[in-house]
């Protein structure tokens, strides 16, 4: 499933992010990859995130927009 999202921390050195997703009740992801074509990010960014299970943990940031 892809969803979009806001960040809400980023580390880009690591690269690593929670996403916000406002359109689920503010539900907030654990630290996910941020795919490597993908510049550095800002808390505040919107995103879009492929999720491959129904455990958030297991996302990957695709897009910034």
């Amino acid at each position: 499933m892809v969803l979009k999202g806001r960040i809400s921390t980023v580390d880009n050195y690591n690269r690593k992010a929670r996403v916000v997703f406002e359109d689920r009740d503010n539900g907030i992801t654990p630290e996910i990859t941020i795919a490597r074509d993908i510049g550095s990010l800002n808390i505040n960014d919107m995103v879009a995130v492929v999720v491959f299970s129904d455990n958030m943990t297991d996302g990957l940031i695709i897009s910034r927009f």
